[in-house]
């Protein structure tokens, strides 16, 4: 069996994220952070600042990658 963390267009596989990789993006000037994680059986899509208290925090089901993935692209920060 052949499993990859990272599908082809380099983002974290189902698979990765089940193994606990998290993707994640910083902009140093905003200090913001957002990220997306796979935890009990579900997709966070999280944004704070300095890492403190979430300012967007989004719970998808494990059946919904695509929809977490187009979430987490959409905010810019």
């Amino acid at each position: 069996m052949k499993t990859s963390f990272y599908n082809k267009s380099g983002q974290l596989s189902n698979y990765g994220f089940s193994c606990g990789y998290v993707e994640k993006k910083e902009n140093k000037e905003t200090r913001f952070t957002k990220q997306m994680y796979k935890e009990h059986n579900c997709f966070h899509v999280k944004v704070s600042k300095d890492g403190f208290k979430a300012h967007i925090w989004e719970t998808f089901d494990s059946n919904e990658l695509t929809k977490a993935r187009k979430f987490y692209n959409s905010i810019k920060i």
